[in-house]
């Protein structure tokens, strides 16, 4: 008779005890459930920081709207998976909001642009801070107008 396999993580009995929350977790788990809430925590924060750091444009960094995400983004990626998510969708958000600025810029010579800059950059800002927001609750976004570079 072949040895009975053990029994799923959920169930009572197996190997895995039952943490805070109710939450069941093994002794390999990831972070450990009395770190869990401040590891959640973080990985938050950093995701807000992607999309804020992209604000760096309105401070007078030249290409500030890539270079704070892309930074961000290359520290904490390997460490949280949801920084790693946010930071693409943050980066390809200002990767094409560039491309629009320039476009836009070109169209000042037939007088379209004035009325899309300003557009744009309170697009940007607005478009920043709900997705911060939402960033910092741990509910993922998809930026509109986005063509995704980077999966």
């Amino acid at each position: 008779m072949p040895p009975t396999p053990p029994p799923p993580p959920n169930r009572p009995g197996g190997p895995h005890r039952q943490g805070p929350n109710g939450f069941q977790y093994s002794p390999g788990d990831y972070p450990p459930p009395q770190d869990r809430y401040q590891w959640e925590r973080s990985s938050k924060t950093w995701g807000m920081l992607c999309h804020l750091s992209s604000l760096c444009i309105f401070l007078g960094v030249p290409f500030g709207n890539v270079a704070g995400p892309l930074l961000v983004w290359l520290l904490k990626r390997d460490e949280f998976p949801y920084v790693d998510e946010q930071g693409k969708e943050s980066l390809n958000f200002q990767i094409c909001l560039s491309i629009y600025y320039i476009v836009a810029a070109m169209l000042i010579f037939v007088f379209v642009g004035f009325l899309l800059l300003p557009l744009l950059g309170l697009f940007q800002i607005i478009a920043v801070i709900v997705a911060s927001v939402r960033a910092n609750d741990g509910r993922p976004i998809r930026y509109p107008l986005t063509i995704r570079f980077l999966k």
